[in-house]
């Protein structure tokens, strides 16, 4: 079978350091085009167009796109690559709000090509089987801690700190992709904090409770941007007494101790290798799990305000 080809929109820190690398070496994709407002310099972009638009009309051959850039975005994007006839991979988290979501996945559907929500972090060969051992069981305790240093990872990014743009949120739906794939039963987010510095209207750092199903059990999830040590871990105990720890951003799993997994970072890749097979059986994956926990955590948080400078 020869290789899909493949461009690029939106050429940022993920879309270069991420999609790029993984694509050049997939053996199922070839890239022949990549678009951003700013051209940047890379080898292996393909031809680089500063307008999508102009990329998708004058690249014919192209078959599919990732969609890299800031999530506020990619709706018209993914419309217009629909329209086209591409098939087209999202990065996480797809888009602003649900009926964005909605509305490509529909359109997806009517035009008979293949879509993809790219939560990485549920890529992981841990998230399987967590999956499988929580399968029946029911969550006494759980504790998501997803912190990191914004100046580190995030300098720059003014778009994060925008209406749509997820703050804190846009790192931390990694770990709420992770619990919304392994837990046996849906979250509901019973209460949550979402702390906004001056000058932003997204969170630096956010505390979610959920429901459980007795009163006594204990599910939370805190996300921090304003901690110097980056910490990505998930805790679980069952009713039955169970201990699943999943530190290293979910991709080790421990079991009362006993390591069942721990490997590497294989996310992108077999994110490449799903869409792949989807395009060849014609199927589509989009998750809008995480996005809602995202949403109903606006819906009934309250804001407070943080004096952190961003």
């Amino acid at each position: 079978m020869s290789p899909y080809r493949i461009a690029v929109i939106g050429l940022g820190e993920i879309g270069l350091k991420r999609h790029l690398p993984v694509i050049a070496a997939h053996p199922n994709f070839e890239i022949v085009a990549s678009a951003k407002r700013h051209p940047v310099a890379t080898d292996i972009g393909g031809r680089q167009y500063r307008d999508y638009r102009e990329m998708l009309a004058s690249e014919p051959a192209i078959e599919a796109v990732a969609i890299c850039t800031p999530p506020d975005v990619r709706c018209r994007i993914a419309l217009d690559a629909i329209a086209a006839g591409k098939h087209v991979l999202l990065e996480k988290p797809p888009f602003s709000t649900l009926g964005e979501f909605r509305r490509v996945r529909l359109a997806a559907e009517r035009a008979g090509v293949t879509l993809l929500g790219g939560w990485h972090s549920q890529f992981n060969v841990s998230v399987d089987r967590a999956r499988d051992i929580l399968a029946g069981q029911q969550v006494a305790k759980l504790e998501m801690v997803w912190n990191e240093d914004f100046t580190v990872y995030h300098a720059g990014q003014e778009w994060i700190w925008q209406a749509g743009g997820f703050g804190v949120l846009d790192a931390g739906v990694n770990g709420l992709s992770i619990l919304t794939e392994i837990l046996p039963e849906p979250l509901v987010v019973r209460a949550a904090t979402l702390r906004i510095p001056r000058g932003a209207q997204t969170p630096i750092a956010v505390d979610i409770d959920f429901a459980g199903a007795h009163d006594e059990d204990r599910l939370h999830a805190g996300m921090d941007w304003r901690t110097p040590t980056a910490e990505r871990s998930i805790e679980i105990v069952t009713r039955s007494g169970q201990r699943l720890w999943m530190p290293n951003s979910g991709r080790r799993l421990e079991l009362d101790g006993t390591v069942l997994v721990d490997e590497d970072n294989m996310e992108y890749p077999r994110i490449y290798d799903r869409f792949a097979k989807l395009i060849a059986s014609g199927g589509s994956q989009l998750d809008e799990a995480p996005l809602v926990v995202v949403a109903d955590t606006w819906l009934v948080g309250r804001t407070v305000p943080d004096d952190t400078a961003i």
